[in-house]
């Protein structure tokens, strides 16, 4: 196969030929690695590129979307006891339908289902990655693995996500009482105790190891979740060819349903971390480019009190201006009469708006003055508890709904719906969007959740308001000496992204920001 001088192509000696299209032809110097034929990928319209694409980091994509074991990038997982052990017998495969869990972010998706088996070292998935050793070791130091994963609470001890050297103890358990995510001797809380890794809640974790250089941090749904002691190179968190999920030595293992699993060869960064952000029924991508993220309006703030005390208000996360005419709130009147249609088709006034980062109140035009001074639109016929209502993009005649409050679809709940655990709590309650919510979801029940932990909602008492009395302002200039100054209106709040968790701000005291925290964002709220 040495080549003389030139090439002959589409040439046989005998005359073996054949009727073909060719797009595009190219020729190296040099032998491509696998890694950068991979990134080459398949034929395209631009032909063969000039420049050869830097590979892509994802060594080991499941997703579960053919209802087994096998990869969508790399090597199939396997049964660690063999096709017909324990693990074998524990393991499903559906969607969350079937399951009768929440979509993951109101989206139904294929998940595998790891059932507890109680106490048996020999549980769990064999992961064959494919990535030589590297970090100047004899072992993979320097990679990263992610899950999809709901945890349901049930199980023996502190369930294992990974044994990672595939000897002796697992080496990533989450503890059921609090969240943690780690192992003893190195660490399971978080840097910020609002990040955790709760039950019956969809979750996206990121273990990120260079341990070349004594790097292990972990995060959760895109958020810093805290940094790990470990064994450094060739160490403990070191894997060797295979790495073993959800198994440990000792038999700690629990009920589990994952979406999707990677792994990659290096050490994703925190800016990838937060690119990845939280768990999506699409799973995990397998670029780390930044797709910026379609927001569109929201629920944000519900209230259905004493007499006409009701209200509706609706929040544009967007830095645009968003015009009103294409969207709706129809409403169900106790109960659906059918899953298809509204009993009633609610428009919003010609030339209603909402501004960038704005809310917009729907109001009963006898409701407590407080609502009324700041209500944008009077409505007399909202919610007496039992009644849904969705806010839509479109047309009577055809529409997609963005956002609900209640169950569009189902039977009329009697007082009122459960949310966050709390029975009725559509009928004399006020209703406030977490501070981390920043778009609708279709789903009520995932919306609704069963517990203070999974809600999206913050329950407050009957005739009490959030926010409504005033809006709140920030601005950000830059004086002349380069210093930032930050004035406000409210209570000002930072985060090291979008997605939270926000930390409050003393607004007596001055606020000083290290270089370390130049990349900052900040709110204001009443």
């Amino acid at each position: 196969q040495a080549a003389k001088d030139t090439i002959w192509l589409f040439n046989d000696n005998d005359g073996e030929n054949g009727e073909a299209y060719v797009g595009s032809i190219a020729i190296y110097d040099r032998k491509l690695t696998a890694d950068e034929a991979r990134a080459l990928g398949s034929a395209g319209s631009v032909g063969v590129p000039t420049a050869l694409p830097e590979p892509k980091p994802i060594r080991g994509l499941w997703s579960f979307d053919n209802g087994d074991l096998s990869a969508s990038i790399g090597s199939s997982l396997e049964y660690l006891d063999g096709p017909d052990g324990a693990t074998a017998g524990a393991t499903e495969f559906g969607t969350t339908d079937s399951f009768g869990l929440p979509g993951i972010q109101g989206e139904s998706a294929s998940v595998m289902k790891v059932g507890y088996v109680g106490a048996n070292a020999n549980f769990g998935y064999l992961m064959k990655h494919g990535i030589a050793p590297n970090g100047g070791g004899n072992r993979l130091n320097q990679y990263t693995l992610i899950y999809d994963v709901y945890f349901t609470g049930g199980g023996n001890g502190w369930p294992s996500l990974a044994n990672l050297d595939t000897a002796g103890d697992g080496d990533v358990f989450w503890r059921r009482g609090d969240g943690g995510l780690g192992q003893g001797g190195g660490g399971y809380e978080p840097v910020d105790a609002n990040v955790k890794v709760n039950a019956n809640t969809w979750h996206r974790v990121v273990l990120a190891f260079d341990l070349a250089n004594g790097l292990y941090e972990k995060y959760v749904d895109g958020v810093y979740h805290s940094k790990q002691n470990n064994g450094g190179l060739d160490g403990r968190q070191a894997a060797k060819d295979t790495i073993w999920l959800f198994n440990d030595n000792d038999g700690e293992n629990g009920e589990a349903y994952v979406g999707s699993v990677a792994v990659y060869d290096r050490k994703l960064s925190a800016d990838e971390a937060t690119i990845l952000g939280s768990a999506k029924a699409s799973g995990i991508p397998e670029s780390l480019e930044f797709v910026p993220e379609v927001l569109d309006l929201f629920f944000y703030q519900y209230a259905e009190g004493s007499s006409y005390n009701k209200l509706l208000e609706i929040r544009n996360p967007t830095d645009l201006e968003v015009d009103l005419s294409s969207y709706a709130f129809p409403n169900q009147n106790n109960g659906a009469d059918s899953a298809e249609s509204f009993d009633y088709w609610n428009s919003f006034p010609e030339g209603a708006k909402i501004a960038p980062g704005g809310n917009y109140i729907i109001a009963h035009p006898d409701a407590d003055p407080s609502i009324v001074a700041v209500a944008d639109h009077f409505h007399k016929y909202l919610s007496n508890g039992d009644d849904a209502y969705a806010l839509v993009k479109g047309t009577k005649e055809s529409y997609e709904v963005i956002d609900v409050i209640g169950d569009i679809a189902g039977d009329d709940p009697g007082s009122g719906w459960s949310v966050a655990g709390v029975s009725n709590a559509t009928k004399d309650h006020t209703l406030i969007r977490k501070d981390f919510i920043n778009r609708g979801n279709t789903d009520w029940a995932a919306s609704a959740g069963t517990n203070p932990e999974d809600s999206e909602w913050v329950i407050l008492d009957k005739d009490v308001w959030d926010g409504i009395e005033s809006i709140p302002t920030i601005s950000v200039t830059r004086q002349a000496d380069g210093a930032i100054r930050i004035e406000f209106e409210g209570k000002l709040q930072s985060s090291a992204n979008t997605t939270g968790p926000w930390k409050d701000i003393d607004g007596n005291s001055p606020t000083s920001i290290t270089a370390d925290e130049a990349r900052q964002f900040y709110r204001a709220r009443n």
